[in-house]
């Protein structure tokens, strides 16, 4: 699954934990790729896959890349 952050302004732990949460451990998706990700948000979204134990599903490029 793939999901755009390009016009996100505002990611809250709480907010980006719940995508992690509902799309890799919950609906047990194959993989999660998120582009456009702010600095923040992808510091966010690997955080929150490292404590679902779920990072080897997520592939994340920040806005730059």
């Amino acid at each position: 699954m793939s999901v755009d952050f390009t016009g996100i302004l505002v990611s809250t732990p709480s907010f980006v934990d719940e995508i992690v949460k509902q799309i890799l451990n919950l609906r047990h998706a194959s993989r999660l790729e998120v582009i456009g990700a702010s600095d923040r948000a992808h510091h966010l979204l690997i955080r929150a896959a490292n404590n679902r134990g779920v990072r080897d599903r997520l592939d994340v490029a920040s806005q730059g890349d």
